[in-house]
């Protein structure tokens, strides 16, 4: 199974920030260290910000990272990195600067363990 078989997602967008997700598969009880990017480039060339996080059983493996100084009304591709695994690359966008309306999707992120006991 692949380490990031849930792939990855983003939300909570503002006009210099968005918050970024994944959960590490099949991991057991041990902590997963994991690197990230965010970059202005699909190919992930440009990068903006980076940093790592801790992958924990008691969060079921899921990570956030806010991920902020970021440009108003840009798109940004993501990826996230562990064991020379990569996760599949996301793109997301931050709001514009200055709009009348935003529109939103909601995905609710399921604990699949709670879920499933």
């Amino acid at each position: 199974m692949s380490t990031f078989a849930h792939g990855v997602a983003s939300g909570d967008p503002d006009t210099d920030r968005v918050v970024i997700w994944t959960r590490v598969s099949d991991a057991g009880e041990q902590p997963v260290e994991l690197g990230w990017v965010v970059a202005q480039d699909a190919g992930l060339k440009s990068v903006v910000a980076s940093g790592s996080a801790v992958a924990e059983s008691d969060a079921d493996h899921c990570v956030s990272v806010d991920v902020g100084g970021l440009e108003p009304g840009r798109h940004y591709w993501y990826v996230f990195e562990s064991g020379g695994e990569r996760s599949p690359v996301g793109r997301t966008k931050t709001l514009p600067a200055h709009t009348e309306h935003v529109r939103f999707v909601w995905q609710p992120q399921q604990r699949f363990m709670q879920a499933a006991r």
